[in-house]
């Protein structure tokens, strides 16, 4: 269970919490105070999607544009009150914590997706735990999300059902280099490249070529 995200939340609201007396007698604080609430509503609620193995993008999207919705109805409530540049302040505010929340939507919706397919292959080794190519995909995949350790025992276990499998003894290097572990990769590259001559670096552009 990832709880991350929702202790970030808590801590956010706390932290609104301590700002709303400042938010009440000083008026630059109100839309900051807003948007640091706004952002721990919007952790809590990502950490319990975090949890929910059915991931529903739309619902979480509603969401999202729902905490940014209120935080805009709040903060234009209290603009309409106030002089026109503090009003300009208000709402610069807003469209920092509306893009910043934004962002951090589209890294969560990745962050599911790439969970999703994980959970996929899983399903298919648990019907046959010796499948070299889910492995190799299910390698490959952590390897984009940079969860390197984990992308390694894929490999692994590759190599442990199939010694003479190349690509993955190079793609293991690769991994070894990630972690800077030099000495280690090297001795990967040397053992795919005398399996198969294909796996070497790339002279050209200098980086390492993972197979998938």
């Amino acid at each position: 269970m990832r709880s991350k995200s929702i202790l970030y939340g808590v801590m956010l609201l706390i932290i609104s919490d301590l700002m709303y007396p400042l938010s009440s007698g000083i008026p630059i604080f109100y839309p900051i105070f807003l948007s640091i609430a706004g952002g721990g509503l919007w952790f809590i609620v990502t950490g319990l999607f975090e949890n929910i193995k059915d991931y529903n993008k739309n619902l979480y999207l509603i969401i999202t544009l729902a905490i940014i919705f209120i935080v805009f109805l709040l903060i234009y409530n209290r603009a309409s009150s106030v002089n026109s540049i503090d009003a300009m302040y208000y709402y610069i505010i807003w469209g920092i914590f509306t893009m910043i929340t934004i962002l951090r939507f589209n890294s969560f919706n990745k962050w599911m997706k790439s969970q999703e397919s994980l959970s996929s292959y899983d399903k298919l080794l648990d019907l046959n735990s010796e499948d070299t190519t889910v492995l190799n995909n299910k390698g490959v995949r952590l390897f984009e999300i940079g969860q390197y350790k984990e992308a390694i025992k894929c490999f692994e276990k590759i190599i442990e059902i199939d010694p003479e499998d190349a690509a993955a003894w190079h793609n293991k290097g690769v991994l070894l280099e990630k972690l800077r572990k030099y000495q280690e990769a090297l001795d990967f590259y040397d053992k795919a490249l005398y399996l198969d001559p294909k796996f070497e670096r790339s002279k050209k552009s200098g980086k390492i070529i993972l197979e998938s």
